[in-house]
Formats: structure tokens, sequence, C-alpha cells
């Protein structure tokens, strides 16, 4: 049985199945992983090559826009097929590990990471999170391959990926530190140099990197939350059977090594120190409400398959549990829960219906479908709701087409632009509320549509 179970779940076996999830999902859904923020990475990475400052862009994540900005140009789809990749990246890298730590029924790792509801909810869209997750998995593989310096060049990168990169180099100076490769440590600080080098042409500051950093702000317009936030939220985000699988990983791995049975002990306790410490940082984030922190669970798909790692460990050792006459069934029936969970009705499988276009930006399609039709005269769009953008089908990074609307644009509406304004982004994201465009005298209001979830309203600049 354990010969079969091997052969099943294979490196191939196990790749082809992850591959064959990504095609159905791209091909079965049209969403773009509905978090404002994943149009916007997309949109960085589109009009990168005809806004060349977009590839430093410290919110954009440099790194992130330059290997997405090729996939961009596709569309929506080609920026989903790039993530895909990195996907398929992180599952082969967490492979690797999963044999590097003689874990059984590695290919599993693989699996476990593609089928968590997260995971369906940021592969495919515009989000950083699986380019994160795949150049974390390729370093830590790297490490435990006795390949440090490759390792220590790509974890340097990590900070232009997502921000919490720099949480992840902290661990990882305080891991080559253990080891005594001080040539590693001093690589860790190569992309900071490299990027700031660069980025000195157009900032004029060579700390620029330091200095843009969009979250450094001890404070937060989204609220605060608990301290046991994110143990609920991972519920959601692994779906409970591998979520209960996760915590077994866990307790096993600190028994073990407190018992002094555990082999590599040095790299289990890499991948718990990497783990936890990203899921501390946020909780400590949403908690003191700061750096901008919003409580989203979607962030700890940059380490994923980490987790997934975690909760095969905690497979492992339930089959080691498991007594010899039954175990084969037991084990089959284990895996069949597991891979229907995220089908099933249950609050923590995939909700389904996210992963294609939302309530708000089917409301979005209608609004731009009254515009077109309208054939509203315009010099400039003036929203704050990115989606629009793609669907107008413009430029919004040029300033003659696009402006976001905050109540510094009040002053600078012109005859013949349109206002469009939506009940989240405009009024979370910049304040501005639909009182105060209906006080202005210049503006006409033309559309106005609304749901459960949405309000647009579409305003005219008239002459006076």
């Amino acid at each position: 049985m354990s010969f079969s179970l091997k052969e099943l779940f294979s490196t191939r076996n196990s790749l082809l199945f992850c591959a064959a999830i990504a095609l159905t999902t791209l091909y079965l859904f049209n969403g773009t992983g509905k978090e404002g923020d994943s149009i916007e990475h997309y949109l960085y990475a589109k009009f990168a090559f005809k806004h060349p400052e977009l590839f430093l862009n410290h919110w954009g994540k440099p790194l992130f826009t330059l290997l997405a900005s090729p996939f961009a140009q596709f569309g929506f789809v080609g920026i989903k097929v790039f993530n895909s990749i990195c996907a398929l990246g992180a599952a082969y890298y967490s492979i690797q590990i999963a044999k590097k730590l003689n874990l059984n029924y590695w290919g599993l790792a693989a699996i476990f990471y593609f089928i968590f509801p997260l995971s369906f909810l940021t592969t495919y869209s515009g989000l950083t999170e699986p380019l994160f997750a795949f150049v974390l998995c390729f370093s830590i593989y790297k490490c435990f391959n006795q390949q440090i310096i490759i390792a220590a060049l790509a974890l340097s990168f990590t900070p232009f990926i997502r921000s919490e990169g720099l949480v992840i180099l902290a661990v990882f100076a305080a891991y080559f530190i253990y080891l005594r490769n001080w040539k590693a440590l001093v690589l860790l600080a190569s992309a900071h140099i490299l990027m700031s080098i660069v980025g000195a042409f157009y900032y004029q500051n060579l700390l620029w990197v330091f200095e843009k950093i969009p979250y450094a702000t001890l404070s937060t317009p989204y609220g605060k939350g608990t301290l046991v936030h994110f143990f609920t939220q991972l519920n959601g985000a692994l779906g409970i059977p591998l979520y209960i699988l996760f915590w077994l990983g866990v307790l096993t791995i600190l028994i073990k090594q407190f018992s002094k049975k555990l082999n590599h002990s040095s790299y289990y306790n890499l991948i718990l120190t990497c783990f936890f410490s990203f899921f501390i940082a946020h909780t400590l984030f949403w908690y003191l409400g700061i750096f901008n922190s919003m409580g989203l669970r979607r962030v700890f798909a940059a380490v994923t398959p980490l987790m997934a790692l975690i909760a095969l460990i905690g497979f492992n050792q339930l089959v080691e549990l498991m007594k010899p006459t039954y175990r084969k069934y037991l084990v089959f029936g284990l895996l069949g829960i597991i891979f229907l969970f995220p089908f099933s009705a249950n609050r923590a499988a995939v909700e389904w219906e996210k992963l294609n276009l939302s309530t708000s930006q089917n409301t979005a399609i209608e609004v731009v479908d009254f515009i077109t039709k309208n054939q509203l005269s315009t010099k400039r769009y003036i929203y704050t709701d990115s989606y629009l953008g793609e669907l107008l089908k413009i430029d919004p990074f040029d300033h003659s087409q696009r402006a976001i609307l905050s109540p510094q644009a009040f002053p600078i509406f012109e005859k013949g632009d349109v206002i469009i304004w939506d009940n989240w982004h405009s009024v979370v994201d910049y304040g501005v509320q639909l009182e105060q465009l209906r006080e202005l005298e210049n503006l006409e209001e033309r559309f106005r549509i609304t749901n459960e979830q949405s309000t647009y309203v579409v305003f005219e600049v008239i002459p006076m």
C-alpha cells in the first residue's frame, strides 16, 4: 500500500494533477481575485512598458511588476497564467523540500497547497502572493541543498515582491548567523543595494527603498482586531481537514523536537520559524492597527506551501498511528475527505462563486455600458475603483485620461469630465462621500445603480 500511494503521488503525477486544476480553473472561471489590489497590480504590470517608472513603484512591487509585465500584455488572463506558473513552481519546490525532510507521500505537499481554499482565491488573480510563495520555497530548498549563496540572492528580492519579505529576511539572517555563513548574510542586502542604485536615478534618493515603503505607517484606516483573529481565519484558508492536519503537524514537530527524535531538526525549525514569524507579524499588525493592516487572510497565500508541508507532516504522523490491518482503507478514506471537502457546502470550503466576477464588478460593467451607449463626452474619467480603468480601456496612469476621485480633485474638475463614485473605494480609500459631490453645482448626476453590495453614481461636469 505504501508503495502504491508513493507511486500515485509521485512528483510527476502530483504536478500534472496541480496543472490540471490550474487549467480547469482558468477555463471555467472569469474572476480577477476580487480584491482591488489584484486589479491594481495587473494594471501596474500592463502599463509598465509605457510608464517605466512603474517598475520602481514600491506599492506595485518592482520584481513582481518586472516579471508579470510580459504576461499582462495579454489581458487579465495573462497575469492569471503567470501566477499559475508561480504556484506550480512553488508546488514543485514544496515536493523537493518534502523529499529532503524524508516525508512519505511527498507529492501530497503540492496537492494540499493547490486545493487549499485560499489558493483558489489568490492563484488566479493579479496578487503578489504566488510569486512570493515560489521564491520562498525555491530559497528554502536551495538552503537544504547547501546552495546557500543562491538562496541568499533570491531571498534578498522578497521585499520587492511583498513587504513581509523584510520579516523573512530577518528569519534567514538569524539562520545564516546560526550557520556562520557570513557571505550569505551580507548577500541578503544585495537586492536593496541594487534597487537603491537603480531607483536613485528616478527618485534622486538612494534611500527610496525604505522611504517609499507604502505600509510604513503606525496607523490604518481599516481598524484593528483580536490576537486570535488569524487562528480562526486560517480555518477558512486551509479548509477543516487540512487545518486539523496542519496543527497536528505543528504538534508533531514540537514533540519530536523536545524528545530529540527529529532528523534534520534545523530544516523543520526553519520552516516553522518562517511560518510563525509571518503569522505573529500579521497578528500584531492587525491587533495594533498598524502598517495599513486589513486583517485579510489572503496574505497567508504567501506561505501556504509551508502550511501544506506542515499538514503533510501531520498526515504522515496520522498514517503512522493507524493500525496496519486497516491502514489502506483509512488512508484512502482520509484522502477522500480531504479532496472532497473543497466542494462541500461548508463555510470553510472553496467559495466557488468568488472565482467569477463579483457583484460589484458586474455592476461596474453596467456603469461602463451606460457611459458607452450614451457616448458621454469626456476629457477624463475620474474614479477610484481600479477595475473601471480596465473596462473603459484607458491608460489609468495617463493624467489626461484619468484622475483619482479624492477631495483634492474637486478644484480640477473640467467640462466634459465624467466622475464615477462608488460606495467602497471612494469612501474607504479616499473619504469622498456622495453628498459632497451632490453639493457641487457644476455636476450633473447622469446614472445611478445600486444592489446589496455596491452603489455606483455617474456624474458629468457641466459648464456653469
